[in-house]
């Protein structure tokens, strides 16, 4: 089994919804809820450092959102969640 090498990490930034509003063919539209955020800090795709962020379930404040960085755990603002940079991974639910 031979070592994978290293590649490069695509440095763009990508801006992303709170809420994902997709059309249907039939003219509806399905609504997604941003729940969770995979950020990736580092130069290349196969090091660096990952952190998350997810959105609280069960509160009457459904933008409550949480960081989650190794042992430390800390709520922010949904707003500092949109403006993220980093972006890895993206979860919503409909």
């Amino acid at each position: 089994m031979g070592m994978m090498k290293g590649g490069s990490k695509i440095q763009k930034p990508v801006a992303f919804p709170a809420t994902l509003k997709l059309p249907l063919s039939d003219g509806r539209k399905c609504e997604y809820i941003l729940t969770g955020v995979v950020i990736h800090v580092g130069g290349s795709a196969t090091s660096g450092h990952y952190t998350a962020y997810v959105r609280r379930s069960g509160k009457q404040d459904s933008s409550q959102w949480i960081s989650m960085d190794d042992s430390f755990v800390q709520p922010v603002s949904e707003k500092a969640v949109l403006r993220q940079k980093d972006a890895y991974v993206l979860f919503y639910c409909r």
